[in-house]
């Protein structure tokens, strides 16, 4: 991967990245254009930053690369407390990644976070409910006709 393809997964700048392979944190080697990073590597590196209630790695394979969701973009989206969700992330109630000082969700922790925080309905159950008493009016009237 090319420095710019890494800073544009991960949504921050060129200048970022190169500063991330300067201290050593991301492996790169020199290559055509520039310096390449292994994807395996990169992918190793993001799960390195995973941070969760008990700071364990993440469960993701190292050789594919995981969709980020930002917090800011998570939280528009489900219409969620942004600075409700950094802090419950500062405390370390779920489990993200952490690159630098921003917070991003891959797509198991963002399905583990959302399941975690859904509730079933009273009113599917109800809905439910009532389909099924339709169903047997009516298996009634014509098991009578």
């Amino acid at each position: 991967m090319t420095i710019a393809a890494v800073a544009e997964h991960l949504g921050v700048s060129r200048w970022t990245v190169s500063r991330l392979i300067d201290a050593g944190e991301i492996k790169s080697a020199p290559g055509r254009g520039g310096f390449r990073i292994p994807t395996a590597d990169y992918a190793a590196w993001v799960n390195r930053q995973t941070v969760s209630p008990e700071q364990k790695d993440g469960d993701m394979p190292v050789t594919e690369l995981p969709t980020m969701f930002a917090f800011e973009d998570v939280a528009e989206k489900y219409r969620l407390s942004l600075r409700s969700l950094k802090e419950a992330a500062r405390a370390r109630k779920f489990a993200h990644t952490r690159i630098g000082t921003q917070r991003y969700f891959t797509d198991a922790q963002l399905q583990a976070f959302l399941a975690a925080r859904s509730v079933e309905s009273t009113q599917d159950a109800s809905r439910d409910g009532m389909r099924d008493r339709r169903a047997r009016r009516t298996q009634r009237r014509t098991a009578a006709a």
